[in-house]
């Protein structure tokens, strides 16, 4: 405990305690972690045990399909439906030729190794857990992360609920709703799924996408601490729809709309993306510029879906000749899919239903899809001859507008420019440096854009624990991953030298070890801001090639479609990391590839060949899943 305290004593105050209690000392230190800080717990071997039988599947799965022939000549579309499949219902089937593949005694065999590895766990922190739940259960206390990282919440459940019910009971965006009602639409829903079936891959058989077992969306909020309040703070409504009856269709949904996505000109993908499209732009140095960035308030909840709905297959028909999509879809196939992602927005709070009668849930699969194409489809009023760079994000918006001819005030250009039937915005303007993502983006004299890195004010943002029960790969690669993002973001190498001693600081704070910190930043030393703006995603690729080519060409970059075999080369088997037991990922990866290998099917055989089979890890003991067992 003196060395968890001794860690989190310099640690910047992340709690924030909104009620009248007093915090005891160890539940401040425990939630100083932060929520994300991974307890180190005895190897729980049912939980490993259900990821090895996952991990089967996958390569089974994998291995199948390339025996039929999907690594050369892959049909697209079983492998998205399969996808969608095991993703609503976790016990989807398991693969026929998993049996050929694995011995019955591969798991039994597997687990006796990893617990021959396994040594005794550290229980000092079991006790300031029983110290947290007690405080909570005695205090009747919900803990949730704030809104824009601006750290933990205490609150009583009763103010937390009170804000809930007040969101709810907004009946411009919500109604109550019945059992009864809910299972009349879940039915309806059947209904339609059938329909659907009958004439979209009537093989594949896609009702079996809709879940066994489906509930109402959980609905939640998190407390926005960056904006005023008396009592107690508004919250940002969002909806859990992982376990939501349309899911899969929503899933489906996406997979049609992504593409389509891709021809939104002024789409910002990320801060790279953003970097290389204000790298590539050139301002005249004798015309006067201002730099505006604007917000879409509520953009979610403001969305008519009716509006939704027709600007999407308004933008299917306008792109629809020029798309790759996964699969081919007509418009009323288009249709009758937005319908069943976007009409059946049922959600249930403390055993209350309600059905969300306005806007778009924030969670469902398809949501920033549908978001990004109807906002494009709205905002033609910002296709401007001034307006010299457009570039959105979401609901965020950046622009940089030549204001040298103008004859009447900003001001007054600004709410002409951003007037609309429904949606509303804040903007702010500047001649000199506006905030925009995770950038501070200015203009010098000679009208040359700087960019450095921004962080909210009341954003307490903090790196993963090193003592937390992470793998140390990934702790170890932190401060090299942080320093490179430093590099790429800030134009000026001064202002680099300066956020990469900011950086070293919080690591520090953090209990990461000085010499790795400072391996790291040698490394770092070696790496050019050019060589790091360089595209390397596909995404990203693909939209540059299709608007901004001519930053491809700067990079010597071509556009060249991946082929099924080289997304097939590599199968994860994701596993809970525990550091109690040693090599861990070394004798999954190991015993899987020793089993593969021991296949006597001549025929798939050759089909495991190319199979790369990986281990990742997944972290089951977060404080984050203590606090959430705690509040139910």
């Amino acid at each position: 405990m003196y060395k968890i305290y001794n860690y989190c004593k310099r640690t910047p105050d992340i709690v924030h305690n909104l009620t009248d209690v007093k915090i005891p000392i160890i539940i401040n230190i425990i939630l100083t972690l932060g929520l994300s800080f991974s307890v180190n717990a005895k190897p729980n071997f049912k939980q490993i045990s259900n990821a090895i039988n996952e991990g089967m599947r996958k390569v089974s799965w994998h291995v199948f399909f390339k025996n039929l022939g999907y690594d050369d000549n892959c049909d697209e579309v079983t492998l998205l439906v399969h996808r969608i499949k095991k993703t609503v219902n976790p016990s989807y089937k398991p693969c026929p030729i998993q049996h050929a593949v694995f011995s019955d005694s591969f798991v039994e065999k597997l687990i006796s190794k990893l617990r021959n590895q396994s040594k005794p766990h550290n229980v000092v922190f079991d006790h300031m857990l029983k110290e947290l739940k007690q405080f909570v259960t005695d205090n009747n206390i919900i803990i949730k992360p704030s809104d824009k990282n601006a750290g933990v919440c205490l609150m009583y459940k009763h103010d937390y609920d009170k804000e809930v019910m007040r969101q709810l009971q907004d009946e411009t965006v919500y109604r109550p709703a019945t059992h009864a009602e809910y299972d009349y639409a879940t039915q309806d829903f059947t209904d339609k799924a059938k329909t659907l079936n009958k004439t979209l891959f009537k093989s594949l058989k896609l009702n079996s996408i809709i879940p066994t077992k489906f509930k109402p969306a959980n609905f939640y909020i998190l407390p926005k601490l960056h904006k005023q309040y008396d009592t107690f703070p508004k919250g940002r409504p969002i909806s859990g729809t992982c376990s939501s009856i349309n899911k899969g269709y929503a899933m489906l949904l996406e997979s049609e709309l992504k593409p389509l996505s891709l021809h939104i000109p002024n789409l910002i993908l990320d801060t790279p993306h953003l970097l290389l499209r204000l790298q590539n732009l050139k301002l005249d140095p004798k015309r006067k510029y201002m730099l505006i960035t604007a917000d879409i308030n509520s953009m979610y909840l403001e969305l008519p879906i009716d509006v939704c709905k027709r600007n999407c297959i308004k933008h299917f028909e306008k792109f629809k000749n020029v798309t790759d999509f996964p699969f081919p879809i007509t418009k009323n196939e288009l249709k009758t899919l937005l319908d069943l992602s976007l009409d059946y927005s049922y959600l249930e709070y403390n055993g209350e239903l309600f059905y969300q009668r306005k806007g778009i849930q924030m969670g469902n699969s398809a949501s920033v899809s549908v978001a990004n194409i109807t906002a494009e489809v709205e905002l033609e009023c910002l296709n401007k001859d001034e307006i010299v760079f457009n570039g959105r994000f979401i609901d965020d918006i950046l622009m940089v507008v030549d204001i040298t001819d103008f004859t009447n005030s900003v001001d007054e250009w600004l709410e002409n420019t951003f007037k609309h039937n429904f949606l509303t915005f804040t903007y702010e303007y500047s001649l000199e440096n506006v905030n925009f993502l995770d950038l501070n983006i200015s203009l010098n004299s000679n009208n040359e854009i700087i960019t450095s890195i921004y962080s909210k004010p009341m954003s307490k943002h903090e790196f993963v624990h090193f003592s937390s029960n992470h793998p140390k790969h990934l702790l170890k690669s932190l401060p090299y991953s942080c320093g490179m993002r430093i590099i790429r973001s800030c134009s000026n190498e001064n202002i680099q030298l300066i956020e990469l001693e900011k950086l070293r600081e919080k690591f520090i704070r953090r209990g990461y070890p000085n010499h790795l910190i400072q391996n790291a930043f040698d490394k770092l030393q070696n790496k050019s801001r050019e060589e790091l703006l360089k595209p390397k995603s596909k995404l990203l690729i693909k939209f540059l090639s299709l608007h901004q080519p001519e930053i491809l060409a700067q990079y010597n970059i071509s556009c060249s479609p991946t082929t099924q075999s080289q997304r097939l080369s590599e199968v994860f088997v994701v596993v809970p990391y525990c550091n109690n037991i040693k090599d861990m990922g070394k004798i999954v990866k190991s015993a899987f590839h020793k089993e593969v290998n021991l296949c006597t099917s001549n025929r798939l055989r050759k089909c495991i060949v190319d199979v790369h089979i990986c281990t990742a890890f997944s972290v089951k003991t977060s404080l984050r899943k203590y606090i959430q067992l705690y509040n139910a």
